[in-house]
């Protein structure tokens, strides 16, 4: 399996583990530039962004585009990385 199936498969698993959480995984023929995993939690909507190997780029155009809007309109979006996860997921959970 590649990294980023790996990966995607641990996010996935943590999120549904989590209870009082919904999250959809956005699919590769949605619109261009939306996150890969958005998601509420107590109330609050969040999106992020998987980023893999040398995929682990900061979101740029589009994808950096979707993420401040979802920021400014008082969502959680992030990108979400390998070294960052355990961070994030508690930052999530903390809510």
């Amino acid at each position: 399996m590649q990294k980023e199936t790996v990966f995607k498969i641990k996010v996935m698993a943590h999120l549904k583990a989590t209870p009082g959480l919904w999250f959809t995984k956005v699919s590769q023929r949605s619109v261009r530039g939306i996150p890969d995993i958005i998601g509420c939690y107590r109330g609050r909507l969040f999106a992020w962004e998987l980023k893999v190997g040398r995929n682990k780029v900061a979101p740029k155009g589009l994808q950096a585009y979707h993420l401040r809007c979802i920021e400014e309109a008082g969502g959680i979006a992030r990108e979400v990385n390998p070294d960052n996860f355990e961070q994030i997921f508690k930052e999530l959970l903390n809510v």
